[in-house]
């Protein structure tokens, strides 16, 4: 899961409570998937038990976004100790 995350994926953790539209900013772990891999997708997202899969407009991929509390602190938990790349760096923003 860490390698996935530090491959195709983002650890977004907003700076601002809300944006420059007004609407509320969230933190969220997203894990983009070539179309090819959508089964491989499907299965992390049923193994986790958590986050949605939504198909990126105009593009052959999908993206797994894990966005709630509980969610996150499940996948945190999973990956804790195991990111070797720069996005250690959001992985403690997040957990801050």
């Amino acid at each position: 899961m860490a390698g996935l995350i530090e491959g195709d994926g983002c650890i977004v953790v907003p700076t601002y409570e809300r944006n420059k539209t007004g609407r509320l900013t969230y933190p969220s772990i997203d894990i983009a998937f070539h179309g090819k891999d959508l089964p491989l997708a499907m299965v992390i997202q049923k193994t986790i038990n958590c986050g949605s899969l939504h198909k990126k407009v105009g593009k052959n991929a999908y993206v797994l976004s894990i966005r709630a509390e509980k969610d996150m602190i499940k996948v945190v938990k999973l990956i804790n100790g195991k990111m070797r790349t720069d996005k250690i760096q959001a992985l403690g923003r997040l957990i801050e």
